[in-house]
């Protein structure tokens, strides 16, 4: 009996499960990003038969996206889930479900980015919409709505993060920026380029780099003067990574989502395009510096948008009109569907495509990112975040 216990012992000690710990975690959300623009993209700008840098990348899983009110979230109920491990009514941000959006406030939730700080982490949000939007503040404003914004701008600057990088210059007081001491204030690329966080003098960054939401990667004057996400993501990096401690970054495509839900398709497929390269070389970046051997990475979507489909056979039908090569479910291009497919009724017809309520994918690399598999809550993502930021 005493050898029994004592081999009872030996088989536990050796059967506890490993917990891989990231010094620091980046988490890309391609806003909107169905599975429907990713096959796309790859079809467009690559070739069918060839990989994506997100198609790399080794361990996979679904997320479901419900919100707390609804079958079909939006960006703000799914960066809570996200970033704070709850569900939310649509519209509230880093609120508990007591809150009533647009009416009454919740108890305020602890997000990943905050617990990264508690352990001395740096922190960084970048994106390509205005930063005050739904998915970058879903990680550091508490408020009943996202509309709120001059209250979320105000949160912004109140937070303890590190880098804040994108559009929406317009909800800030730039002359007030420039003079407070404590922010290093960018505005165009060429401020970016300049130099950045130094371990003996640490400011807030703050680039806003748009009055509104950052050009359409297509439409981006190359000459001009806005980065684009992978020049931001790049910077971001080689920041926060002076600290020993490591950092939090999150990542938004946040123009994917834009471009989806007017169906603008060529736009679409050119900022998933730039979202997956900004992957890739943040791959790069990170396999050089020796800095991926302590980095967990995960890449998702908050929602699908749209309903992006890709046609097959037949090329044309029995009247000989020819398929469109892609078709939506909503928005200003559903009703050129085929054989009239647009599936609400004329009452419902909008100029925006709607989200939907598909899940979406989730692709992971690094530190504890064998454990992402199988059909997960897209609140699990913060529990899973939680688990293995060191």
């Amino acid at each position: 009996m005493k050898y029994i216990r004592i081999l009872s012992g030996f088989v536990l000690f050796f059967c506890v499960p490993t917990v891989f710990a990231a010094k620091n975690i980046i988490l890309f959300i391609g806003d909107g990003m169905g599975q429907g623009i990713v096959t796309a993209t790859r079809i467009k700008h690559y070739r069918p038969d060839r990989k994506m840098y997100i198609d790399t990348l080794p361990y996979t899983a679904i997320v479901k996206t419900y919100s707390k009110d609804s079958i079909v979230t939006d960006s703000a109920a799914a960066a809570t889930a996200i970033a704070c491990g709850e569900k939310v009514e649509n519209g509230v941000l880093g609120q508990d479900g007591t809150a009533v959006a647009g009416q009454k406030d919740g108890k305020t939730l602890k997000c990943i980015a905050e617990i990264a700080k508690e352990k001395g982490k740096s922190v960084g949000l970048v994106t390509t919409t205005e930063i005050t939007h739904a998915t970058p503040a879903g990680f550091y404003a508490k408020v009943h709505h996202r509309d709120l914004t001059p209250t979320i701008a105000s949160q912004l600057l109140a937070s303890s993060f590190d880098v804040f990088l994108g559009g929406g210059k317009k909800y800030f007081d730039i002359d007030a920026l420039k003079q407070n001491s404590s922010i290093d204030l960018k505005l165009t690329k060429e401020d970016l380029r300049k130099q950045s966080l130094t371990p003996d003098k640490v400011k807030k960054v703050v680039g806003l780099f748009a009055d509104k939401h950052l050009s359409y990667e297509l439409k981006r004057d190359q000459n001009g003067h806005e980065p684009d996400l992978l020049e931001m993501t790049l910077f971001a990096i080689e920041s926060l990574r002076k600290n020993k401690k490591g950092f939090f970054l999150m990542v938004e495509g946040g123009r994917i989502d834009h471009a989806l839900h007017g169906n603008l398709t060529e736009e679409a497929l050119y900022e998933a395009r730039q979202f997956d390269v900004t992957i890739g070389m943040t791959l790069e970046r990170l396999n050089k510096s020796g800095a991926m051997k302590n980095t967990l990475i995960l890449v998702t979507a908050d929602h699908e948008t749209g309903g992006l489909s890709i046609n097959g056979y037949p090329s044309r039908d029995v009247d000989v009109a020819k398929y469109p090569h892609t078709t939506y479910a909503s928005g200003p291009l559903a009703k050129a569907s085929p054989r009239g497919a647009l599936l609400l009724p004329p009452e419902k017809d909008s100029h925006s495509a709607y989200h939907t309520g598909i899940d979406v994918s989730l692709f992971a690399i690094g530190q504890g990112a064998s454990e992402v598999h199988g059909t997960m809550e897209n609140t699990d993502l913060f529990q899973f975040m939680k688990k293995h930021l060191k």
